[in-house]
């Protein structure tokens, strides 16, 4: 494979570009506002440390996020959100530098390699994976690590079989962290099986193996989890996720269009509100165009494409049906597309817009400029606002605080059990998934809802009764939709809980009556 060009910029400019980037990312991950998707992805990977997800308590999504958070959780009493952001920021920085590898090594010219990372970093998609502890930014990282290993492994050293099974490790998962990501291995095995043939490798087959080997030995958890409780594998996995989300829309009066016309308006939509996404759309169109109209753009691309660039190619496209699966869609689950249409970019700039269309350079390296704007922008408001994490802790330490002067320690009952942890206090179980079962969980019989460990808004009362907390939480979830706590309020109410004057941000205290009061 062709070395990248010598760039006219000095290696030490490219360091400190990305060294700044870095640092904007780290700010990301510390002052972007928390969301409540966070709740149901941090709090599991606490229980996670000393109970069984799926079977001890509910979880909705594939097991590797929380059991990689719950490593180093297990070495900490408190400060777990903090935690939890770091190793996101550890997870972009990563995904940045590998992404920077491929873009170079595609682009062959480390200057354009270093613009096409900066619109990486750009992304307003990839923004919410850098900022938020959910299970974005992992497979994300995960995913290229796999590719870079593929694309890179040279077929002669002696121990290559062993690094595709590692990349098979890697792929793997990535998918047991987000399914959105189940493109990924099937496309680098077929890569491994039929595009390798094109180059006359007869070692196709032991590579193959060898990268699926990776991928069984991976998947171990999910077995694991699996044979430990099917049923409710299956449901947190894939189950709930089928109905609940748009059942909630059409409760609160934004139903969801699931028509062909309406899932590709949605896709257009969010296309075109990330920048840099659909400027790289832009790029590999206008490339279509090009080779349609130039025989030697069409030689050039097919040149490019048997050069391992085809991978690229194929990722892009098998990426987009599961970015559009989800359902309502919502702009992070167009992470999964963002760098492999970027790459994919980069292939069609290098192969055909730079070589057959000079003239059209400056208009292309203009239009990337452009679209990297507004993630920065909001990169840089990141950087000068107060610590999200800080006011988390602050908030979480408030509550402890009055809890202790009341002579109690805990369990707290809340929709919003992120608050409460981060201190080390208990959050019951039932409510580990956040909002999200509770607000549809209506939907199942209440024998179904015992057996998941969680509660739904019938069978609530009976739950409290029954724990009898000695806090509860509410204000975060109800302040957009004051139903969903209505149950909680009218409990702490009706059972003498006291409602405690602190600040704790929109959230609101109720402790249960003691003999020191």
């Amino acid at each position: 494979m062709n070395q990248p060009r010598r760039a006219r910029w000095p290696a030490s400019l490219r360091t400190l570009a990305l060294a700044v980037v870095v640092a904007m990312l780290y700010c990301t991950a510390m002052n972007t506002p928390v969301s409540h998707d966070e709740e149901s992805y941090v709090v599991p990977s606490i229980l996670a440390v000393n109970m069984r997800l799926y079977d001890d308590f509910m979880f909705m999504q594939p097991p590797d996020c929380p059991l990689l958070l719950s490593l180093p959780f297990r070495l900490i009493d408190d400060g777990y959100f903090r935690v939890a952001r770091i190793i996101v920021w550890i997870f972009s920085a990563g995904s940045l530098l590998i992404f920077y590898s491929l873009a170079t090594s595609l682009l062959r010219n480390r200057n354009a390699g270093l613009l096409a990372t900066i619109a990486f970093a750009s992304s307003q998609s990839m923004i919410l994976a850098f900022g938020l502890a959910r299970n974005d930014i992992m497979p994300c990282f995960l995913a290229l690590l796999a590719v870079a290993l593929v694309r890179k492994i040279s077929d002669t050293h002696r121990f290559a079989l062993l690094f595709y099974a590692i990349a098979g490790v890697f792929a793997a998962m990535a998918v047991e962290t987000k399914l959105s990501y189940a493109f990924v291995p099937p496309v680098l095995a077929a890569y491994l099986l039929f595009g390798s043939a094109y180059q006359g490798d007869r070692h196709r087959i032991r590579k193959t193996i060898a990268f699926v080997l990776g991928g069984f030995v991976a998947s171990i958890p999910t077995f694991y989890y699996f044979a430990l409780n099917p049923r409710n594998f299956i449901y947190g996995v894939y189950t709930v996720n089928t109905y609940a989300s748009r059942q909630w829309n059409a409760q609160i009066g934004k139903p969801v269009d699931t028509s062909f016309i309406g899932r590709s308006l949605d896709f257009i939509d969010h296309v075109q509100h990330d920048k840099v996404l659909f400027v790289s759309c832009c790029i590999v169109l206008l490339s279509i165009f090009a080779i349609l109209w130039r025989s030697r753009a069409r030689t050039a691309l097919k040149s490019n494409l048997f050069e391992r660039e085809d991978l690229i190619f194929w990722l892009a496209v098998t990426a987009i049906p599961l970015t559009v699966a989800p359902l309502p869609p919502h702009q992070q689950y167009f992470v999964p597309l963002v760098p492999f249409a970027i790459l994919a970019a980069c292939v069609c700039y290098r192969a055909i817009l730079s070589t057959q269309f000079p003239r059209w350079r400056p208009v292309v390296v203009t239009l990337v400029v452009l679209a990297c704007l507004p993630g920065l922008a909001k990169q840089v408001r990141y950087a000068g606002q107060p610590s999200a994490v800080g006011k988390v802790e602050q908030i979480s330490a408030t509550i402890q605080d009055a809890m202790a002067q009341s002579g109690l320690s805990g369990p707290v009952a809340t929709l919003t059990p992120l608050r409460v942890v981060d201190s080390g206090l208990t959050a019951l179980k039932e409510f580990a998934a956040g909002p999200f079962f509770f607000r549809t969980g209506d939907a199942e019989p209440e024998s179904r809802i015992h057996e998941l460990h969680s509660v739904a808004p019938k069978t609530l009362q009976e739950f409290l009764e029954r724990t009898q907390p000695d806090a509860i939480v509410t204000g975060y979830e109800g302040e957009k939709f004051p139903q969903l706590e209505a149950g909680f309020i009218r409990f702490a109410e009706q059972n003498g809980y006291r409602r405690i004057d602190v600040d704790i941000g929109a959230g609101k205290l109720y402790l249960r009556q003691t003999s020191r009061q």
